[in-house]
Protein backbone atom coordinates (compact mmCIF):
# COMPACT_ATOMS: atom_id res chain seq x y z
CA UNK A 1 0.00 0.00 0.00
CA UNK A 2 2.82 2.03 0.94
CA UNK A 3 4.31 1.66 -2.19
CA UNK A 4 1.36 2.65 -4.23
CA UNK A 5 0.83 5.52 -2.61
CA UNK A 6 4.45 6.54 -3.00
CA UNK A 7 4.03 5.57 -7.12
CA UNK A 8 0.70 8.01 -7.25
CA UNK A 9 2.76 11.18 -5.59
CA UNK A 10 5.64 10.60 -8.10
CA UNK A 11 2.87 10.59 -10.91
CA UNK A 12 2.27 14.14 -10.54
CA UNK A 13 -0.62 14.13 -8.11
CA UNK A 14 -1.50 16.95 -5.79
CA UNK A 15 -4.79 15.28 -4.59
CA UNK A 16 -6.02 12.41 -3.53
CA UNK A 17 -7.47 10.61 -6.66
CA UNK A 18 -8.47 6.71 -6.62
CA UNK A 19 -6.50 4.04 -7.47
CA UNK A 20 -8.87 2.83 -10.23
CA UNK A 21 -9.28 6.19 -11.67
CA UNK A 22 -5.11 6.53 -11.81
CA UNK A 23 -4.99 3.35 -13.33
CA UNK A 24 -7.49 4.45 -16.20
CA UNK A 25 -6.08 7.22 -17.03
CA UNK A 26 -2.64 6.16 -17.72
CA UNK A 27 -4.34 3.19 -19.39
CA UNK A 28 -5.85 5.79 -21.51
CA UNK A 29 -2.45 8.00 -22.00
CA UNK A 30 -0.10 4.86 -22.89
CA UNK A 31 -3.37 4.11 -25.89
CA UNK A 32 -2.76 7.49 -27.21
CA UNK A 33 1.45 7.23 -26.62
CA UNK A 34 0.88 4.40 -29.16
CA UNK A 35 -1.39 5.73 -31.70
CA UNK A 36 1.57 8.70 -32.23
CA UNK A 37 3.59 6.07 -32.61
CA UNK A 38 5.53 6.94 -28.85
CA UNK A 39 6.32 3.30 -27.61
CA UNK A 40 8.85 3.58 -24.89
CA UNK A 41 6.50 6.12 -23.27
CA UNK A 42 3.16 4.11 -23.93
CA UNK A 43 5.25 1.08 -22.74
CA UNK A 44 5.97 3.26 -19.20
CA UNK A 45 2.49 4.36 -18.64
CA UNK A 46 1.25 0.67 -19.21
CA UNK A 47 3.69 -0.67 -17.01
CA UNK A 48 2.51 1.71 -14.43
CA UNK A 49 -1.00 1.06 -14.59
CA UNK A 50 -0.12 -2.51 -14.32
CA UNK A 51 1.23 -2.22 -10.88
CA UNK A 52 -2.06 -0.33 -10.11
CA UNK A 53 -4.14 -3.30 -11.47
CA UNK A 54 -1.99 -6.15 -10.03
CA UNK A 55 -2.42 -4.59 -6.38
CA UNK A 56 -6.10 -3.79 -6.83
CA UNK A 57 -6.36 -7.78 -8.10
CA UNK A 58 -8.19 -6.38 -11.19
CA UNK A 59 -7.97 -9.31 -13.73
CA UNK A 60 -9.99 -7.19 -16.61
CA UNK A 61 -7.52 -4.56 -16.58
CA UNK A 62 -4.40 -6.49 -16.43
CA UNK A 63 -5.91 -8.07 -19.59
CA UNK A 64 -6.73 -4.65 -21.54
CA UNK A 65 -2.77 -3.88 -20.23
CA UNK A 66 -1.29 -7.18 -21.34
CA UNK A 67 -2.94 -7.33 -24.37
CA UNK A 68 -1.90 -3.92 -25.11
CA UNK A 69 1.43 -4.23 -24.32
CA UNK A 70 1.61 -6.85 -26.87
CA UNK A 71 0.57 -5.23 -30.00
CA UNK A 72 3.25 -2.87 -28.63
CA UNK A 73 5.62 -5.38 -29.17
CA UNK A 74 4.43 -6.99 -31.92
CA UNK A 75 4.46 -3.42 -33.65
CA UNK A 76 8.30 -2.95 -33.14
CA UNK A 77 8.96 -6.69 -34.18
CA UNK A 78 9.47 -8.08 -30.88
CA UNK A 79 7.54 -10.86 -31.30
CA UNK A 80 8.61 -13.30 -28.43
CA UNK A 81 7.77 -10.71 -25.96
CA UNK A 82 4.61 -9.89 -27.42
CA UNK A 83 3.46 -13.75 -27.44
CA UNK A 84 4.38 -13.81 -23.51
CA UNK A 85 1.94 -10.51 -23.25
CA UNK A 86 -0.71 -12.06 -25.14
CA UNK A 87 -0.48 -15.47 -22.78
CA UNK A 88 -0.56 -12.98 -19.95
CA UNK A 89 -3.93 -11.65 -20.78
CA UNK A 90 -5.22 -15.45 -21.55
CA UNK A 91 -4.23 -16.09 -18.51
CA UNK A 92 -6.12 -12.80 -17.00
CA UNK A 93 -9.13 -13.32 -18.70
CA UNK A 94 -9.48 -17.55 -17.34
CA UNK A 95 -10.16 -15.34 -13.77
CA UNK A 96 -12.67 -12.97 -15.24
CA UNK A 97 -14.23 -13.69 -18.61
CA UNK A 98 -14.77 -11.37 -21.10
CA UNK A 99 -15.70 -12.88 -24.14
CA UNK A 100 -15.51 -9.73 -26.56
CA UNK A 101 -11.55 -9.27 -25.27
CA UNK A 102 -10.80 -12.33 -25.26
CA UNK A 103 -11.96 -12.72 -29.12
CA UNK A 104 -10.02 -9.51 -29.51
CA UNK A 105 -6.70 -11.00 -27.73
CA UNK A 106 -7.34 -14.81 -29.81
CA UNK A 107 -7.11 -13.13 -33.13
CA UNK A 108 -3.87 -10.86 -32.27
CA UNK A 109 -2.11 -14.60 -31.12
CA UNK A 110 -3.08 -15.91 -34.27
CA UNK A 111 -2.28 -12.80 -36.48
CA UNK A 112 1.41 -13.14 -34.26
CA UNK A 113 2.04 -16.85 -35.19
CA UNK A 114 0.83 -16.00 -38.79
CA UNK A 115 4.00 -13.35 -39.08
CA UNK A 116 6.12 -16.41 -37.74
CA UNK A 117 5.14 -19.26 -40.59
CA UNK A 118 2.96 -21.19 -37.57
CA UNK A 119 0.10 -21.51 -39.70
CA UNK A 120 -1.57 -24.48 -37.99
CA UNK A 121 -1.37 -22.78 -34.79
CA UNK A 122 -2.59 -19.74 -36.28
CA UNK A 123 -5.73 -21.27 -37.55
CA UNK A 124 -6.45 -22.80 -34.07
CA UNK A 125 -6.46 -19.08 -32.70
CA UNK A 126 -8.37 -17.87 -35.68
CA UNK A 127 -11.00 -20.80 -34.76
CA UNK A 128 -11.16 -19.97 -31.27
CA UNK A 129 -11.66 -16.38 -31.87
CA UNK A 130 -14.44 -17.24 -34.16
CA UNK A 131 -16.58 -19.35 -32.30
CA UNK A 132 -16.33 -16.38 -29.39
CA UNK A 133 -17.07 -13.58 -31.92
CA UNK A 134 -19.99 -15.86 -33.74
CA UNK A 135 -21.70 -16.04 -29.78
CA UNK A 136 -21.61 -12.12 -29.62
CA UNK A 137 -23.06 -11.79 -32.97
CA UNK A 138 -19.93 -9.37 -33.91
CA UNK A 139 -20.41 -9.94 -37.36
CA UNK A 140 -17.87 -7.59 -38.72
CA UNK A 141 -15.53 -9.44 -36.45
CA UNK A 142 -16.55 -12.82 -37.86
CA UNK A 143 -15.93 -11.34 -41.53
CA UNK A 144 -12.09 -10.41 -40.22
CA UNK A 145 -11.44 -14.13 -39.16
CA UNK A 146 -12.87 -15.51 -41.92
CA UNK A 147 -10.70 -13.86 -44.42
CA UNK A 148 -7.60 -14.30 -41.40
CA UNK A 149 -8.88 -18.21 -41.81
CA UNK A 150 -8.88 -18.31 -45.35
CA UNK A 151 -5.04 -16.52 -45.73
CA UNK A 152 -4.07 -19.47 -43.93
CA UNK A 153 -6.16 -22.26 -45.73
CA UNK A 154 -4.68 -20.50 -49.14
CA UNK A 155 -0.60 -19.95 -47.45
CA UNK A 156 -1.20 -24.17 -46.97
CA UNK A 157 -2.07 -24.19 -50.77
CA UNK A 158 -5.81 -25.80 -49.32
CA UNK A 159 -7.56 -23.07 -52.22
CA UNK A 160 -10.90 -24.24 -51.63
CA UNK A 161 -11.25 -24.68 -47.81
CA UNK A 162 -9.20 -20.86 -48.40
CA UNK A 163 -12.15 -19.65 -51.02
CA UNK A 164 -15.21 -21.00 -49.24
CA UNK A 165 -13.92 -18.84 -46.18
CA UNK A 166 -13.15 -15.70 -48.57
CA UNK A 167 -17.01 -16.25 -49.44
CA UNK A 168 -18.44 -16.31 -45.93
CA UNK A 169 -16.31 -12.88 -45.35
CA UNK A 170 -17.69 -11.87 -48.07
CA UNK A 171 -21.87 -12.70 -47.37
CA UNK A 172 -21.11 -10.89 -43.97
CA UNK A 173 -19.50 -7.68 -45.86
CA UNK A 174 -22.39 -7.31 -48.03
CA UNK A 175 -24.64 -7.25 -45.41
CA UNK A 176 -23.00 -4.35 -43.54
CA UNK A 177 -22.96 -2.79 -46.59
CA UNK A 178 -18.80 -2.30 -46.42
CA UNK A 179 -17.75 -0.84 -50.14
CA UNK A 180 -13.95 -1.27 -49.18
CA UNK A 181 -14.66 -4.03 -47.34
CA UNK A 182 -16.52 -6.14 -50.13
CA UNK A 183 -14.09 -5.14 -52.57
CA UNK A 184 -11.24 -6.61 -50.08
CA UNK A 185 -13.12 -9.76 -50.17
CA UNK A 186 -13.56 -9.37 -54.05
CA UNK A 187 -9.83 -9.20 -54.38
CA UNK A 188 -9.39 -12.08 -51.79
CA UNK A 189 -11.73 -14.46 -54.18
CA UNK A 190 -9.29 -13.16 -57.42
CA UNK A 191 -6.62 -14.22 -55.54
CA UNK A 192 -7.72 -17.74 -54.77
CA UNK A 193 -8.65 -18.21 -58.22
CA UNK A 194 -5.47 -16.93 -59.15
CA UNK A 195 -3.44 -19.70 -57.48
CA UNK A 196 -5.74 -22.22 -58.96
CA UNK A 197 -4.93 -21.20 -62.66
CA UNK A 198 -8.74 -20.16 -63.08
CA UNK A 199 -8.29 -17.01 -64.60
CA UNK A 200 -11.41 -16.25 -65.88
CA UNK A 201 -13.47 -16.30 -62.62
CA UNK A 202 -10.30 -14.37 -61.66
CA UNK A 203 -11.53 -11.52 -64.06
CA UNK A 204 -14.94 -11.97 -62.86
CA UNK A 205 -14.23 -11.04 -59.36
CA UNK A 206 -11.96 -8.52 -59.61
CA UNK A 207 -14.48 -7.20 -61.68
CA UNK A 208 -17.07 -7.46 -59.47
CA UNK A 209 -14.75 -5.55 -56.61
CA UNK A 210 -14.46 -2.62 -59.12
CA UNK A 211 -17.96 -1.61 -58.92
CA UNK A 212 -17.59 -0.88 -55.09
CA UNK A 213 -14.22 0.49 -55.58
CA UNK A 214 -15.48 3.59 -57.94
CA UNK A 215 -18.38 4.15 -55.24
CA UNK A 216 -15.83 5.15 -52.49
CA UNK A 217 -12.52 6.07 -54.41
CA UNK A 218 -10.11 4.18 -51.91
CA UNK A 219 -6.70 4.42 -53.07
CA UNK A 220 -5.27 1.69 -51.37
CA UNK A 221 -7.33 -1.04 -52.41
CA UNK A 222 -7.76 0.81 -55.94
CA UNK A 223 -3.86 0.27 -55.78
CA UNK A 224 -4.63 -3.47 -54.89
CA UNK A 225 -6.83 -4.53 -57.74
CA UNK A 226 -4.61 -2.36 -60.11
CA UNK A 227 -1.89 -4.57 -59.27
CA UNK A 228 -3.50 -7.83 -59.39
CA UNK A 229 -5.19 -6.91 -62.91
CA UNK A 230 -1.61 -6.17 -63.85
CA UNK A 231 -0.33 -9.69 -62.63
CA UNK A 232 -3.57 -11.61 -63.86
CA UNK A 233 -2.80 -10.06 -68.01
CA UNK A 234 0.93 -10.53 -66.91
CA UNK A 235 -0.42 -14.79 -66.57
CA UNK A 236 -2.54 -14.92 -69.79
CA UNK A 237 0.39 -13.12 -71.56
CA UNK A 238 -1.63 -10.18 -72.20
CA UNK A 239 0.99 -7.78 -71.83
CA UNK A 240 -0.40 -4.59 -73.22
CA UNK A 241 -3.53 -4.82 -70.89
CA UNK A 242 -0.82 -5.84 -68.14
CA UNK A 243 1.35 -2.44 -68.88
CA UNK A 244 -1.56 -0.32 -68.58
CA UNK A 245 -2.70 -1.45 -65.42
CA UNK A 246 0.92 -1.22 -64.24
CA UNK A 247 0.90 2.85 -65.62
CA UNK A 248 -2.32 3.44 -63.81
CA UNK A 249 -0.67 1.86 -60.73
CA UNK A 250 2.11 3.89 -60.82
CA UNK A 251 0.37 6.67 -60.60
CA UNK A 252 -2.09 6.04 -57.79
CA UNK A 253 1.01 4.42 -55.79
CA UNK A 254 2.54 8.06 -57.04
CA UNK A 255 -1.01 10.07 -55.58
CA UNK A 256 -0.41 7.96 -52.38
CA UNK A 257 3.02 8.29 -51.65
CA UNK A 258 2.04 12.02 -51.84
CA UNK A 259 -0.90 12.23 -49.44
CA UNK A 260 1.61 9.83 -47.16
CA UNK A 261 4.58 12.31 -47.44
CA UNK A 262 1.90 15.01 -46.99
CA UNK A 263 0.43 13.46 -43.50
CA UNK A 264 4.36 12.77 -42.57
CA UNK A 265 4.93 16.32 -43.07
CA UNK A 266 2.05 17.99 -41.09
CA UNK A 267 2.72 15.54 -38.49
CA UNK A 268 5.81 16.14 -38.52
CA UNK A 269 4.83 19.98 -37.89
CA UNK A 270 2.26 19.46 -35.39
CA UNK A 271 5.24 17.57 -33.65
CA UNK A 272 7.72 20.84 -34.23
CA UNK A 273 5.08 23.06 -32.83
CA UNK A 274 3.87 21.20 -29.81
CA UNK A 275 7.91 20.50 -29.11
CA UNK A 276 8.44 24.23 -29.58
CA UNK A 277 5.60 25.08 -27.21
CA UNK A 278 7.49 22.92 -24.55
CA UNK A 279 10.87 24.20 -25.52
CA UNK A 280 8.99 27.79 -24.44
CA UNK A 281 7.80 26.54 -21.46
CA UNK A 282 10.33 24.55 -20.62
CA UNK A 283 12.14 28.08 -20.93
CA UNK A 284 11.17 29.69 -18.04
CA UNK A 285 12.29 27.26 -15.37
CA UNK A 286 15.85 26.80 -16.72
CA UNK A 287 18.21 27.50 -19.21
CA UNK A 288 19.97 24.28 -19.63
CA UNK A 289 16.47 22.78 -20.62
CA UNK A 290 15.99 25.58 -23.39
CA UNK A 291 19.62 24.43 -24.56
CA UNK A 292 18.92 20.47 -24.91
CA UNK A 293 15.24 21.37 -26.28
CA UNK A 294 16.84 24.01 -29.01
CA UNK A 295 19.20 21.25 -30.14
CA UNK A 296 16.40 18.57 -30.03
CA UNK A 297 14.09 21.14 -32.57
CA UNK A 298 17.42 21.71 -35.05
CA UNK A 299 17.73 17.26 -34.72
CA UNK A 300 13.63 17.63 -35.78
CA UNK A 301 14.27 20.49 -38.52
CA UNK A 302 17.15 18.75 -39.98
CA UNK A 303 15.01 15.56 -40.03
CA UNK A 304 12.47 16.73 -42.07
CA UNK A 305 14.75 18.45 -44.49
CA UNK A 306 16.03 14.98 -45.20
CA UNK A 307 12.49 13.92 -45.73
CA UNK A 308 11.42 16.42 -47.94
CA UNK A 309 15.06 16.00 -49.93
CA UNK A 310 14.69 12.78 -50.10
CA UNK A 311 11.10 13.21 -51.01
CA UNK A 312 11.72 15.43 -54.10
CA UNK A 313 14.75 12.75 -54.69
CA UNK A 314 12.23 10.44 -55.22
CA UNK A 315 9.39 12.08 -56.68
CA UNK A 316 11.68 13.02 -59.95
CA UNK A 317 13.37 9.29 -60.03
CA UNK A 318 9.52 8.24 -60.21
CA UNK A 319 8.72 11.25 -62.87
CA UNK A 320 11.20 10.36 -64.97
CA UNK A 321 10.44 6.75 -64.95
CA UNK A 322 6.41 7.61 -66.03
CA UNK A 323 7.85 9.85 -68.19
CA UNK A 324 9.63 7.07 -69.93
CA UNK A 325 6.85 4.67 -69.59
CA UNK A 326 3.81 7.74 -70.95
CA UNK A 327 6.58 7.72 -74.31
CA UNK A 328 6.38 4.67 -74.63
CA UNK A 329 2.46 3.84 -74.35
CA UNK A 330 1.73 6.78 -76.77
CA UNK A 331 3.98 4.95 -79.34
CA UNK A 332 1.60 2.36 -78.81
CA UNK A 333 -1.85 4.28 -78.55
CA UNK A 334 -0.29 5.72 -82.27
CA UNK A 335 -0.22 2.31 -83.64
CA UNK A 336 -3.44 1.55 -82.20
CA UNK A 337 -5.36 4.44 -83.56
CA UNK A 338 -4.18 3.54 -87.05
CA UNK A 339 -5.19 0.02 -86.97
CA UNK A 340 -8.35 1.26 -85.35
CA UNK A 341 -8.62 3.83 -88.38
CA UNK A 342 -8.17 1.20 -91.08
CA UNK A 343 -10.97 -1.04 -89.52
CA UNK A 344 -13.68 1.96 -89.30
CA UNK A 345 -13.18 2.03 -93.08
CA UNK A 346 -13.84 -1.72 -93.95
CA UNK A 347 -16.76 -1.30 -91.79
CA UNK A 348 -17.67 1.77 -93.66
CA UNK A 349 -17.67 -0.19 -97.35
CA UNK A 350 -19.29 -3.03 -96.03
CA UNK A 351 -21.89 -0.88 -94.53
CA UNK A 352 -22.39 1.07 -98.05
CA UNK A 353 -22.49 -2.34 -99.62
CA UNK A 354 -25.05 -3.58 -97.58
CA UNK A 355 -26.87 -0.77 -97.98
CA UNK A 356 -26.74 -1.25 -101.93
CA UNK A 357 -28.00 -4.66 -101.34
CA UNK A 358 -30.79 -3.72 -99.03
CA UNK A 359 -31.63 -1.06 -101.95
CA UNK A 360 -31.41 -3.43 -104.90
CA UNK A 361 -33.86 -6.31 -102.34
CA UNK A 362 -36.28 -3.45 -102.22
CA UNK A 363 -36.52 -3.12 -105.54
CA UNK A 364 -36.71 -6.63 -106.23
CA UNK A 365 -39.76 -6.99 -104.51
CA UNK A 366 -41.70 -4.03 -105.47
CA UNK A 367 -40.81 -5.16 -108.96
CA UNK A 368 -43.00 -8.94 -107.48
CA UNK A 369 -45.61 -7.06 -105.99
CA UNK A 370 -46.14 -5.11 -109.29
CA UNK A 371 -46.36 -8.35 -110.97
CA UNK A 372 -48.89 -9.35 -108.43
CA UNK A 373 -51.18 -6.46 -108.53
CA UNK A 374 -50.99 -7.60 -112.57
CA UNK A 375 -51.78 -10.90 -111.32
CA UNK A 376 -54.90 -9.24 -110.24
CA UNK A 377 -55.65 -7.33 -112.50
CA UNK A 378 -55.21 -10.22 -115.65
CA UNK A 379 -57.82 -11.99 -113.24
CA UNK A 380 -60.55 -8.87 -112.66
CA UNK A 381 -60.17 -8.34 -116.35
CA UNK A 382 -61.46 -12.19 -117.05
CA UNK A 383 -64.50 -11.46 -114.39
CA UNK A 384 -65.08 -7.91 -116.99
CA UNK A 385 -64.86 -10.24 -119.98
CA UNK A 386 -66.83 -13.17 -118.74
CA UNK A 387 -69.54 -11.03 -117.46
CA UNK A 388 -70.27 -9.64 -120.56
CA UNK A 389 -69.98 -12.68 -122.45
CA UNK A 390 -73.03 -13.55 -120.52
CA UNK A 391 -74.98 -10.63 -121.06
CA UNK A 392 -74.16 -10.84 -124.39
CA UNK A 393 -75.99 -15.10 -124.64
CA UNK A 394 -78.44 -13.73 -122.58
CA UNK A 395 -79.54 -10.95 -124.96
CA UNK A 396 -79.37 -13.45 -127.79
CA UNK A 397 -81.23 -16.27 -125.82
CA UNK A 398 -78.89 -18.74 -126.82
CA UNK A 399 -78.65 -21.95 -124.85
CA UNK A 400 -75.53 -22.66 -123.12
CA UNK A 401 -74.05 -25.93 -122.87
CA UNK A 402 -73.23 -27.69 -119.48
CA UNK A 403 -69.90 -27.52 -120.27
CA UNK A 404 -69.27 -24.24 -120.97
CA UNK A 405 -71.59 -23.77 -117.72
CA UNK A 406 -68.92 -25.51 -115.71
CA UNK A 407 -65.96 -23.44 -117.43
CA UNK A 408 -67.75 -20.50 -116.70
CA UNK A 409 -68.34 -21.23 -113.14
CA UNK A 410 -64.57 -22.32 -112.89
CA UNK A 411 -63.80 -18.93 -113.91
CA UNK A 412 -66.17 -17.45 -111.38
CA UNK A 413 -65.03 -19.83 -108.69
CA UNK A 414 -61.56 -18.12 -109.36
CA UNK A 415 -63.03 -14.62 -109.24
CA UNK A 416 -63.50 -15.32 -105.87
CA UNK A 417 -60.24 -15.83 -104.58
CA UNK A 418 -59.67 -11.88 -105.48
CA UNK A 419 -59.54 -11.22 -101.24
CA UNK A 420 -57.18 -13.97 -100.59
CA UNK A 421 -55.35 -12.45 -103.31
CA UNK A 422 -55.58 -9.16 -101.77
CA UNK A 423 -54.29 -10.67 -98.40
CA UNK A 424 -51.03 -12.18 -99.87
CA UNK A 425 -50.78 -8.70 -101.48
CA UNK A 426 -50.54 -7.17 -97.59
CA UNK A 427 -48.47 -9.40 -96.79
CA UNK A 428 -45.75 -9.07 -99.51
CA UNK A 429 -46.59 -4.74 -99.03
CA UNK A 430 -45.79 -4.65 -95.57
CA UNK A 431 -42.75 -6.91 -95.54
CA UNK A 432 -41.30 -4.31 -97.87
CA UNK A 433 -43.18 -0.90 -96.49
CA UNK A 434 -43.33 -1.94 -92.99
CA UNK A 435 -45.54 -0.23 -90.89
CA UNK A 436 -47.50 1.38 -93.88
CA UNK A 437 -50.87 0.68 -93.00
CA UNK A 438 -50.73 1.61 -89.01
CA UNK A 439 -49.55 5.53 -89.81
CA UNK A 440 -52.04 6.16 -92.78
CA UNK A 441 -54.50 4.81 -90.09
CA UNK A 442 -53.09 6.71 -87.48
CA UNK A 443 -53.93 9.91 -89.64
CA UNK A 444 -57.48 9.01 -89.86
CA UNK A 445 -59.73 6.71 -88.03
CA UNK A 446 -62.32 6.92 -91.23
CA UNK A 447 -60.31 5.34 -93.66
CA UNK A 448 -61.81 1.91 -95.51
CA UNK A 449 -60.84 -1.39 -96.87
CA UNK A 450 -60.88 0.53 -99.94
CA UNK A 451 -59.17 3.71 -98.75
CA UNK A 452 -56.13 1.28 -97.80
CA UNK A 453 -56.07 -0.29 -100.83
CA UNK A 454 -56.03 2.61 -102.80
CA UNK A 455 -53.03 3.99 -100.48
CA UNK A 456 -51.00 0.74 -101.11
CA UNK A 457 -51.51 0.87 -104.98
CA UNK A 458 -50.88 4.48 -105.50
CA UNK A 459 -47.86 3.71 -103.09
CA UNK A 460 -46.54 0.53 -105.49
CA UNK A 461 -46.94 3.29 -108.43
CA UNK A 462 -50.05 2.07 -110.47
CA UNK A 463 -52.02 4.20 -112.65
CA UNK A 464 -55.67 5.46 -112.66
CA UNK A 465 -56.49 2.62 -115.07
CA UNK A 466 -55.02 -0.05 -113.23
CA UNK A 467 -55.70 1.62 -109.93
CA UNK A 468 -59.81 1.53 -111.32
CA UNK A 469 -59.87 -2.28 -112.68
CA UNK A 470 -58.30 -3.34 -109.51
CA UNK A 471 -61.18 -1.81 -107.04
CA UNK A 472 -63.57 -2.57 -109.63
CA UNK A 473 -64.61 0.81 -110.61
CA UNK A 474 -64.32 3.43 -113.28
CA UNK A 475 -61.42 5.50 -113.77
CA UNK A 476 -63.33 8.66 -112.90
CA UNK A 477 -64.51 7.12 -109.75
CA UNK A 478 -60.64 6.98 -108.61
CA UNK A 479 -60.80 10.61 -109.00
CA UNK A 480 -63.43 10.95 -106.90
CA UNK A 481 -62.25 8.36 -103.85
CA UNK A 482 -58.86 10.23 -104.08
CA UNK A 483 -60.83 13.68 -103.67
CA UNK A 484 -62.41 11.37 -100.56
CA UNK A 485 -58.90 10.30 -99.52
CA UNK A 486 -57.28 13.46 -99.36
CA UNK A 487 -60.04 14.98 -97.56
CA UNK A 488 -59.54 12.20 -94.75
CA UNK A 489 -55.87 12.60 -94.23
CA UNK A 490 -56.40 16.45 -93.93
CA UNK A 491 -54.60 17.61 -96.98
CA UNK A 492 -55.31 20.76 -98.67
CA UNK A 493 -56.81 20.98 -102.79
CA UNK A 494 -53.27 22.08 -103.42
CA UNK A 495 -51.25 19.15 -101.89
CA UNK A 496 -50.51 16.19 -104.34
CA UNK A 497 -51.98 12.93 -102.37
CA UNK A 498 -49.10 10.72 -104.72
CA UNK A 499 -46.68 13.00 -103.56
CA UNK A 500 -47.72 12.70 -99.70
CA UNK A 501 -47.94 8.90 -99.57
CA UNK A 502 -44.53 8.73 -100.95
CA UNK A 503 -43.18 11.03 -99.03
CA UNK A 504 -44.77 10.65 -95.48
CA UNK A 505 -45.31 6.85 -95.26
CA UNK A 506 -42.37 5.29 -96.82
Amino acid sequence: MFFVFIFILNSGFSQPVSLENTATRLYHDAQNHAREGKYDLALEEHLKAVRIFEFLNDHAGLARSYNSIGLIYNEIKAFEQSRNYYNKAIAELALEPDQKLQAYVLNNLGMLVENLGENDSAQFFYERSLGLKQELQDTLGISKTYTNIGVINIKEGRFREGLNQYFKSLQLKLLLHDSVGIATAYSNIADAYGWMGLFDSTRYYLNQGMNYINQKKDLPTLSLYYRNFSALFNAVEDFESAFAYSDSLLAIEKKIFHLKLSDELARQQIMYETEKKDQELSAEKAKTALLTEKQHREKTEKTILFIILGGLLLFSVLLYYLVQMRSRQMRQNTLLFENEKKLLEAISQRAEKDKELLEKEVELKTKELIASSTLMLSKQEVILQLKEQLEDLSKKNVRIPDELLAKINETYQSSLNLEQEWERFQTHFNSIHGSFFEKLQALSADLTETDLRHSAYIRIGLTTKEIAALLNIEPSSVQKSRMRLKKKLGLTREQDLQDFIKSNLS
